[in-house]
């Protein structure tokens, strides 16, 4: 069998005689979209998963959980806000949220401005998040 890749896609070619004939070719779409699964779950589904564990999470730690529409430069997201915990550098946690479910989080605090980002990286706020869940038992 031969394969090569032509953009997104994989080309399988048949070289010698079986269950094909000969030059016959499968081609399998390699883009990924919301709806590729790992044949349980849709990336849709898994992205809409984590977008109500985080507020869940922002709304059982209310006293520290806030929302805002702009970055701390006034700058803006179209179509997009900004849903975290904690203000000060070394213990922020973002994430940016569909502006969809801003009305939903009306026990949430609006602030005018996101507070100064501290440069935290999905790898730091799984690191904040052990490190809560530690100090929480």
């Amino acid at each position: 069998m031969k394969a090569k890749q032509e953009g997104n896609k994989l080309i399988l070619t048949r070289e010698s005689k079986d269950t094909w004939e000969v030059g016959d070719t499968i081609t399998i779409d390699l883009k990924i979209n919301e709806n590729t699964s790992d044949g349980y779950h849709t990336f849709k589904e898994l992205y809409e998963h984590r977008i109500w564990l985080w507020i869940a999470l922002c709304r059982h730690n209310r006293e520290w959980a806030w929302k805002s529409k702009k970055h701390s430069d006034g700058s803006i997201m179209k179509g997009w806000f900004i849903l975290g915990i904690g203000s000060d550098a070394g213990t922020q946690m973002t994430y940016h949220l569909p502006l969809m479910y801003w009305d939903r989080l009306k026990d949430i605090d609006t602030v005018k401005r996101a507070y100064k980002y501290d440069g935290h990286t999905s790898n730091d706020v799984l690191n904040r998040l052990g490190k809560a869940k530690d100090e929480n038992k």
